[in-house]
């Protein structure tokens, strides 16, 4: 984590999501269902104005799957659970 921290990787996303993954602490911070709101928000905009963005369609599905598998109330992290395969701890 240290060197990721001092890299090119380094941001203030990293600084404060990657302990709380580390810690399995998905307590919400900004809930992973209200950035999937933001996101349709963002492809519904990038439609209007006939710009693509694949990027984020792609970003949104893994979001959607994340709610599906009711991770919606948990900090944005817990995609990282999505992504693993990994449930959370009751």
């Amino acid at each position: 984590m240290e060197v990721l921290n001092e890299g090119a990787a380094g941001s203030r996303l990293m600084k404060t999501k990657l302990p709380k993954i580390f810690k399995r602490d998905f307590t919400p911070q900004f809930q992973l269902e209200l950035m999937e709101k933001d996101l349709r928000y963002f492809l519904q905009l990038a439609q209007d104005l006939d710009r693509p963005a694949p990027i984020a369609a792609l970003i949104r599905s893994q979001f959607q799957a994340a709610k599906r598998a009711q991770l919606g109330k948990l900090d944005t992290a817990a995609i990282f659970l999505q992504a693993s395969g990994e449930r959370p701890k009751a």
